[in-house]
């Protein structure tokens, strides 16, 4: 028994065919500082880090009051008790996921890092422990 008769190519349609592609032009965005309060040093030391990567030119100017948002989010979370801090970590997984913050979501957006030469690399030192790390700020915010 033949199943159903094929369709002319004509009107043969894919199902998965992107329909809302759209280019928009706008500026990358315009770095912010963090509001007027006390923060963490460790969020501190995140927004330089997030602002000196390559996703940071990937920014509008709209998606800055959302990394605010983040940034208290991060500040929170330092600042958390342990039962806390894992329900605060989840919403910022979540929420570092719409700019480009983890290796999964550069992918989903097809962000491409290229790699720098390794000499150019050792230019910059490396924080071995967060130690020297809370030592290295200390240095940037004094």
């Amino acid at each position: 028994m033949p199943g159903p008769a094929m369709k002319s190519p004509a009107t043969r349609q894919r199902r998965n065919r992107t329909t809302t592609v759209a280019t928009l032009e706008a500026a990358s965005a315009t770095r912010v500082e963090l509001p007027e309060q006390v923060w963490h040093p460790m969020t501190l030391a995140w927004w330089e880090t997030i602002w000196s990567s390559p996703m940071a030119g990937e920014w509008v100017d709209a998606d800055v009051p959302g990394l605010v948002a983040l940034a208290k989010m991060w500040d929170r979370f330092w600042l958390a008790d342990e039962t806390t801090m894992s329900k605060i970590h989840a919403e910022i997984r979540m929420a570092g996921r719409e700019f480009g913050l983890s290796p999964f979501s550069r992918r989903q957006l097809q962000w491409e890092i290229k790699r720098v030469e390794a000499a150019e690399r050792a230019t910059a030192a490396p924080i071995q422990t967060i130690s020297s790390r809370r030592a290295r700020m200390k240095v940037l915010t004094a």
